[in-house]
């Protein structure tokens, strides 16, 4: 995986007010993990999604103040899954993690997870890219409803600068 100079000036982290409030305070992000983390374990931005990003966090903390915090990111060695030929080494992973006896419940998460740490630290972000809705902007649109990309920092480093909107 390559490293990229491209840096994401417009990454959005959706979160409750106090999580924000923290995270401001003590510059640092608690990385996810889980089987709800598809891209795996990682701090989560919405690229150019400060709706998303407001979504998520009233999902994730209904009934109480959210917050959206803006980061710039610099992608580095990124696993971008508009990429077809890291599509290709995600299908090799699950290949080679299926032939020693992976469970049957195999999950993006553990394949990613997997593959972040046979390769080690030159993975330091994951870029997915995902319609959320089957429903299109209008019936004969190509265009789909809640489409969004999502990048998963895995290094902290990556991340140049943040701040409270």
């Amino acid at each position: 995986i390559e490293s990229k100079d491209k840096v994401v000036p417009d990454a959005y982290h959706g979160t409750s007010r106090g999580f924000a409030e923290n995270i401001i305070r003590t510059k640092t992000f608690r990385p996810s993990s889980g089987h709800g983390c598809y891209l795996g374990d990682g701090i989560y931005f919405f690229e150019a999604g400060k709706g998303h990003a407001k979504w998520w966090a009233r999902k994730q903390h209904p009934g109480t103040q959210i917050a959206v915090i803006i980061a710039v990111i610099q992608l580095g060695r990124c696993l971008d899954l508009g990429n077809p030929e890291h599509i290709d080494l995600v299908r090799l992973t699950q290949k080679e993690i299926e032939k020693k006896g992976a469970p049957e419940n195999l999950t993006d998460t553990a394949i990613i997870n997997f593959l972040t740490c046979t390769i080690g630290k030159e993975i330091e972000t994951v870029r997915g890219y995902f319609h959320g809705s089957p429903d299109r902007v209008f019936p004969e649109s190509k265009i789909f409803e809640f489409t969004h990309v999502i990048i998963c920092v895995k290094k902290h480093e990556n991340i140049l600068d943040f701040r409270l909107l």
